[in-house]
């Protein structure tokens, strides 16, 4: 059996944390659940490129795409 951790970003927030999390968690197992109104900020934070795999609502669900081959509904957070 995996064990799956998850990590609230608005609550780690500051940029080393990020980096550390970066080196540690391989891009493709990152996933994020955001509302609506939190999605620009969330996707300046994270950087990256990030597809909507889900929406219920204003609730998306995106994977983080390190090579940008997911086909459909891409973002683009900052590039850091």
């Amino acid at each position: 059996m995996t064990r799956s951790k998850a990590v609230r970003i608005d609550r780690n927030g500051d940029p080393e944390k990020l980096k550390i999390l970066e080196q540690t968690v391989p891009p493709d197992r990152w996933y994020m659940i955001v509302s609506s109104w939190d999605l620009a900020e969330s996707l300046r934070r994270t950087g990256g490129r990030w597809t909507t795999i889900g929406q219920y609502r204003e609730v998306s669900l995106l994977h983080r795409d390190p090579n940008g081959t997911l086909p459909s509904n891409d973002m683009k957070g900052d590039s850091r």
